[in-house]
């Protein structure tokens, strides 16, 4: 492995760290603030993508199952002590959960457009995104 090789995964490793704890402080603040969000975090050549729906008043939750993830809501009338806060739970969700669509659904014309003209300007050719699961220590 040449010095070059060795830095390139020293950087790669160091940036990854930096984003998993940018990660963790974004979700310490709404855990604090009782907020809700859905993440991309870009470094250069490297992502984190993250979605944190835990506030007190949302219904939904992102369920790990094997390597995906699933969203489910928790709806119940036994989960809530009376129908109207069961009726505030599922409506602040429900908003919360149209906004993000609407949401994502303009900034992904926006981005697309964006990196097309980008990638038209300068030839850029991308390689599909592919997941890293950890990274791990180096060798």
């Amino acid at each position: 492995m040449s010095d070059g090789d060795i830095l390139n995964e020293v950087e790669a490793h160091a940036e990854t760290a930096r984003l998993i704890r940018v990660r963790q402080l974004i979700e310490a603040i709404l855990r604090e603030h009782d907020f809700c969000g859905d993440f991309v975090l870009c470094g250069r050549g490297r992502l984190e993508i993250f979605a944190h729906l835990e506030a007190s008043w949302s219904t939904i939750r992102l369920v790990k199952d094997g390597d995906a993830h699933l969203l489910t809501l928790k709806c119940k009338k036994e989960d809530y002590s009376s129908p109207k806060e069961q009726d505030a739970a599922l409506r602040a969700t429900a908003g919360m959960a149209r906004s993000l669509a609407e949401i994502h659904l303009d900034h992904f014309h926006e981005w697309a457009q964006a990196s097309a003209y980008i990638d038209d300007a300068i030839g850029a050719i991308h390689d599909p995104l592919t997941q890293v699961k950890d990274q791990g220590g180096l060798h």
